[in-house]
């Protein structure tokens, strides 16, 4: 599994992920690895000589960052789709893909769902509300 995380082989690393947070680091660590191996290989050698090739599989499940969450969400594994769908993880998931109108219905669609929300989680809501206004950004104003 060391070897699998340095080398970006995402097949052999969710095996030995257990939580959520463990399979969005290997699947991003795989998108992010990937992706400076074709930056990487734009550009010419040095040397002159061709870039190696890459191993087999290498890139073979290159997926979007919507495309891990949604496999992630979709997984056989139950314990991991309750992970996924636990109010903070949503949270995250919308922040990481910039998604504020969907952070914003997802908030709409608690309040209106759970009328005694956990504090926490509604300060968490308040201050990111708060937090996007004082960075400028574009939200719907019915929601908030």
């Amino acid at each position: 599994a060391i070897i699998a995380a340095y080398s970006g082989n995402l097949e052999k690393l969710l095996p030995v992920c257990e939580s959520w947070e463990d399979h969005l680091w290997a699947y991003f660590k795989t998108f992010v690895d990937i992706h400076v191996e074709e930056e990487i290989r734009l550009v010419p050698r040095l040397d002159g000589r061709p870039w190696e090739p890459l191993p087999e599989g290498f890139g073979k499940k290159s997926l979007s960052p919507r495309a891990i969450f949604e496999e992630v969400e979709n997984s056989p594994n139950q314990t991991l789709r309750v992970e996924a769908a636990a109010p903070f993880h949503m949270i995250e998931k919308h922040l990481v893909l910039n998604d504020v109108e969907g952070l914003l219905n997802t908030y709409h669609e608690w309040l209106e769902s759970h009328p005694n929300m956990d504090h926490h989680l509604l300060r968490c809501m308040v201050h990111t509300i708060l937090f996007m206004r004082m960075m400028n950004r574009h939200m719907e104003s019915t929601l908030c």
